[in-house]
């Protein structure tokens, strides 16, 4: 907003254009660090509200601008939860990589020791604390080798491997969080356009946490991109193009029933 536009609303514009531009001001300070106004203007506006009718237009903008305040923390939390449990399973997935690293060094360390009554008493060892490679089974093969076995069912009943079942469980509840992010901002659209609460902060917002939603993750980023590893054969990227099947953005419908529900406990107007 040019400087011209704001001095025109600060002394000929309606109560309602006022209301915005202060909240606009606010919200801009709140969400994108620098608002519009100088402190002497921001005071000036706020003074500007003195009968009855401007506070009563004020205070509702207010109870709005509160509301949304608040929807943003909620979405916030959401999203944050999501990107946690793609985490994880991005760590799971390092962790059966790491497995497969270990069974290979344990193997070869074994192959190179002497006498074979050595080798049976540190195999024995390794077996005896399977729990080091949870969600693995450790297992001595045919001849005498480690096998960190990541490929069992986790029980008799289940279908495919451990690997798969937890795989599918983060995946499952994260496309389900997914789901309620992209329902809790379709509802803060709705509630922004019907309360014609016209506060470009907040629209900044949501689409900023929309193309967060839509970006693939980055694993370890920040060591992998220093000129030290720069030209290092990174293996994870390929094991999470493979294994980790993220839900997409734009194919996902809105939970109606988790609308209505949040439309009736979180944004609505107290």
């Amino acid at each position: 907003m040019i400087k011209k536009d704001i001095s025109k609303i600060l002394t000929q514009g309606s109560i309602k254009k006022r209301a915005l531009l202060f909240f606009s001001d606010l919200a801009k300070q709140a969400f994108e660090d620098k608002g519009i106004l100088t402190n002497s203007e921001r005071k000036k506006l706020f003074d500007s509200f003195k009968t009855e009718k401007e506070i009563n237009i004020y205070n509702k903008y207010r109870r709005i601008d509160q509301t949304m305040r608040y929807s943003v923390i909620f979405l916030t939390q959401y999203k944050f939860s999501y990107k946690e449990r793609i985490e994880k399973a991005i760590g799971f997935l390092s962790l059966s990589h790491t497995q497969q690293k270990a069974e290979e060094l344990i193997n070869l360390i074994i192959e190179a020791l002497d006498p074979k009554k050595e080798k049976t008493s540190i195999i024995e060892d390794i077996i005896n604390k399977e729990n080091w490679f949870y969600p693995a089974h450790t297992q001595i093969d045919n001849e005498g080798y480690i096998n960190i076995n990541t490929e069992e069912a986790s029980s008799p009943s289940q279908e495919g491997t451990a690997f798969d079942f937890l795989l599918e469980l983060l995946l499952k509840k994260a496309t389900e969080i997914l789901i309620e992010c992209k329902t809790i901002i379709k509802l803060m659209e709705d509630f922004l356009e019907e309360n014609s609460f016209e506060v470009r902060a907040y629209y900044n917002y949501i689409k900023k946490v929309e193309e967060e939603l839509k970006r693939e993750p980055i694993l370890m980023n920040n060591i992998y991109s220093s000129e030290k590893f720069k030209n290092l054969e990174y293996e994870y990227p390929s094991l999470i193009k493979k294994y980790l099947i993220l839900p997409q953005y734009e194919e996902l419908e809105i939970d109606q029933d988790f609308y209505n529900e949040t439309k009736a406990t979180v944004l609505r107007l107290k």
